[in-house]
Protein backbone atom coordinates (compact mmCIF):
# COMPACT_ATOMS: atom_id res chain seq x y z
CA UNK A 1 0.00 0.00 0.00
CA UNK A 2 1.38 3.01 -1.06
CA UNK A 3 0.21 6.85 0.08
CA UNK A 4 -0.28 8.52 -3.74
CA UNK A 5 -2.14 11.71 -2.87
CA UNK A 6 -0.79 15.02 -2.45
CA UNK A 7 -1.79 15.12 1.11
CA UNK A 8 0.95 12.81 1.91
CA UNK A 9 3.41 14.86 -0.72
CA UNK A 10 2.68 18.06 1.06
CA UNK A 11 0.89 19.83 -2.61
CA UNK A 12 -2.50 19.64 -1.43
CA UNK A 13 -4.72 22.88 -1.51
CA UNK A 14 -4.41 24.05 2.17
CA UNK A 15 -7.75 22.89 3.84
CA UNK A 16 -8.78 20.43 1.53
CA UNK A 17 -7.71 16.90 1.03
CA UNK A 18 -8.28 13.39 1.76
CA UNK A 19 -5.51 11.01 2.28
CA UNK A 20 -4.89 8.63 -0.81
CA UNK A 21 -3.58 5.31 -1.35
CA UNK A 22 -3.31 2.49 -3.67
CA UNK A 23 -3.40 -0.33 -2.36
CA UNK A 24 -1.96 -3.26 -5.21
CA UNK A 25 -2.24 -6.69 -4.99
CA UNK A 26 -1.04 -9.46 -6.60
CA UNK A 27 -2.61 -12.30 -5.15
CA UNK A 28 -4.18 -15.02 -8.12
CA UNK A 29 -7.57 -14.57 -6.03
CA UNK A 30 -7.91 -10.61 -6.48
CA UNK A 31 -11.32 -10.36 -5.94
CA UNK A 32 -10.89 -12.29 -3.01
CA UNK A 33 -8.11 -10.46 -1.50
CA UNK A 34 -10.00 -7.15 -2.64
CA UNK A 35 -12.75 -8.31 -0.18
CA UNK A 36 -10.64 -9.20 2.36
CA UNK A 37 -8.26 -6.27 2.95
CA UNK A 38 -11.34 -4.12 2.69
CA UNK A 39 -12.93 -5.90 5.69
CA UNK A 40 -9.88 -5.91 7.61
CA UNK A 41 -9.19 -1.81 7.09
CA UNK A 42 -13.11 -1.35 7.85
CA UNK A 43 -12.88 -3.63 11.07
CA UNK A 44 -9.61 -0.96 11.76
CA UNK A 45 -11.91 1.70 11.75
CA UNK A 46 -14.56 0.28 13.46
CA UNK A 47 -16.84 0.41 10.37
CA UNK A 48 -19.60 -1.81 8.82
CA UNK A 49 -20.57 0.09 5.73
CA UNK A 50 -18.57 2.58 3.37
CA UNK A 51 -18.94 4.38 0.02
CA UNK A 52 -17.65 2.14 -2.82
CA UNK A 53 -16.81 1.48 -6.26
CA UNK A 54 -15.26 -2.25 -7.41
CA UNK A 55 -12.18 -0.94 -6.58
CA UNK A 56 -12.41 1.37 -4.31
CA UNK A 57 -12.97 2.34 -0.48
CA UNK A 58 -14.05 5.55 0.22
CA UNK A 59 -14.05 6.66 4.29
CA UNK A 60 -15.48 9.67 4.72
CA UNK A 61 -14.79 11.12 8.62
CA UNK A 62 -13.19 8.29 9.91
CA UNK A 63 -11.81 9.12 13.50
CA UNK A 64 -8.02 8.25 13.28
CA UNK A 65 -7.14 6.70 17.11
CA UNK A 66 -4.14 6.87 18.93
CA UNK A 67 -3.88 10.95 18.20
CA UNK A 68 -4.06 13.52 21.18
CA UNK A 69 -6.93 15.31 19.13
CA UNK A 70 -10.06 13.62 17.94
CA UNK A 71 -9.19 13.88 13.53
CA UNK A 72 -11.78 13.08 11.53
CA UNK A 73 -10.92 12.96 7.70
CA UNK A 74 -11.36 11.08 4.84
CA UNK A 75 -9.57 8.15 3.24
CA UNK A 76 -9.53 6.80 0.02
CA UNK A 77 -8.19 3.60 -0.97
CA UNK A 78 -7.77 2.24 -4.37
CA UNK A 79 -7.34 -1.20 -4.97
CA UNK A 80 -5.38 -2.13 -7.93
CA UNK A 81 -3.87 -5.51 -9.46
CA UNK A 82 0.01 -5.39 -8.92
CA UNK A 83 1.64 -5.14 -12.39
CA UNK A 84 5.22 -6.75 -11.59
CA UNK A 85 6.81 -4.95 -14.63
CA UNK A 86 5.99 -1.60 -12.75
CA UNK A 87 8.70 -0.87 -10.33
CA UNK A 88 8.42 3.11 -9.94
CA UNK A 89 4.75 4.15 -9.98
CA UNK A 90 4.09 7.93 -10.64
CA UNK A 91 3.46 9.16 -7.08
CA UNK A 92 7.01 7.59 -6.18
CA UNK A 93 8.79 9.28 -8.78
CA UNK A 94 6.98 12.53 -7.35
CA UNK A 95 7.62 12.31 -3.96
CA UNK A 96 11.29 11.57 -4.75
CA UNK A 97 11.76 14.53 -6.80
CA UNK A 98 10.10 16.85 -3.91
CA UNK A 99 12.86 15.32 -1.67
CA UNK A 100 15.70 15.99 -4.24
CA UNK A 101 14.45 19.74 -4.23
CA UNK A 102 13.80 19.17 -0.30
CA UNK A 103 17.37 18.16 0.51
CA UNK A 104 19.76 19.63 -2.31
CA UNK A 105 18.08 23.13 -2.58
CA UNK A 106 16.33 23.43 0.94
CA UNK A 107 16.01 27.39 0.40
CA UNK A 108 13.87 26.53 -2.78
CA UNK A 109 11.68 23.81 -1.70
CA UNK A 110 8.56 25.52 -0.13
CA UNK A 111 8.69 27.82 -3.01
CA UNK A 112 8.12 25.03 -5.18
CA UNK A 113 5.53 23.55 -2.77
CA UNK A 114 4.05 26.81 -3.40
CA UNK A 115 3.70 26.76 -6.62
CA UNK A 116 2.24 23.82 -7.41
CA UNK A 117 -0.53 24.56 -5.02
CA UNK A 118 -0.74 28.15 -6.34
CA UNK A 119 -1.28 26.05 -9.84
CA UNK A 120 -4.34 24.31 -7.85
CA UNK A 121 -5.80 27.12 -6.52
CA UNK A 122 -5.70 28.88 -10.31
CA UNK A 123 -6.63 26.01 -12.36
CA UNK A 124 -9.38 24.89 -10.03
CA UNK A 125 -10.85 28.45 -9.95
CA UNK A 126 -11.07 28.40 -13.64
CA UNK A 127 -12.47 24.51 -13.59
CA UNK A 128 -9.40 23.08 -14.84
CA UNK A 129 -8.19 21.53 -11.91
CA UNK A 130 -9.67 17.76 -11.65
CA UNK A 131 -10.05 15.75 -14.57
CA UNK A 132 -13.51 15.14 -16.03
CA UNK A 133 -14.75 12.27 -14.28
CA UNK A 134 -18.27 11.93 -16.42
CA UNK A 135 -19.47 13.20 -19.90
CA UNK A 136 -22.46 15.35 -17.90
CA UNK A 137 -19.83 17.43 -16.46
CA UNK A 138 -18.04 20.44 -19.07
CA UNK A 139 -15.48 21.10 -17.68
CA UNK A 140 -12.15 19.16 -16.81
CA UNK A 141 -8.81 19.41 -16.44
CA UNK A 142 -5.28 18.17 -15.00
CA UNK A 143 -5.63 16.36 -11.71
CA UNK A 144 -3.56 16.53 -8.80
CA UNK A 145 -0.74 14.21 -10.12
CA UNK A 146 -0.72 16.23 -13.88
CA UNK A 147 0.01 19.66 -12.63
CA UNK A 148 2.28 18.31 -10.01
CA UNK A 149 4.42 17.11 -12.68
CA UNK A 150 3.72 20.34 -14.86
CA UNK A 151 5.10 22.99 -12.71
CA UNK A 152 7.98 20.23 -11.66
CA UNK A 153 8.80 20.32 -15.32
CA UNK A 154 9.43 23.55 -15.59
CA UNK A 155 11.98 24.31 -12.71
CA UNK A 156 8.88 24.03 -10.08
CA UNK A 157 7.79 27.85 -11.64
CA UNK A 158 4.22 28.12 -12.05
CA UNK A 159 5.06 31.37 -14.53
CA UNK A 160 7.21 29.54 -16.53
CA UNK A 161 4.50 26.16 -16.72
CA UNK A 162 2.20 29.09 -17.96
CA UNK A 163 4.64 31.00 -20.17
CA UNK A 164 5.46 27.82 -21.78
CA UNK A 165 1.78 26.62 -22.58
CA UNK A 166 1.17 29.95 -23.81
CA UNK A 167 4.02 29.71 -26.28
CA UNK A 168 3.40 26.49 -27.81
CA UNK A 169 -0.40 27.61 -27.97
CA UNK A 170 0.46 30.54 -30.33
CA UNK A 171 2.57 28.78 -32.68
CA UNK A 172 0.11 25.92 -32.56
CA UNK A 173 -2.74 28.52 -33.45
CA UNK A 174 -0.59 29.66 -36.47
CA UNK A 175 -0.93 26.24 -38.30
Amino acid sequence: MIDIGSTGRGTNIPGTGDFDFMFRISDSNYNGAVNYYKSKILDLFGLKTYDSTDNDLRLKDVYIQGTEEVHKVDIDITFAYKNPEVYYPTEMCLQDRLNTIKYKYPDKYNYVLANIIIAKLILKDFGSHKKRTSHAEPKGGMGGVGIETWVLEHDGSFTKACQTFLEHAMVTAEY
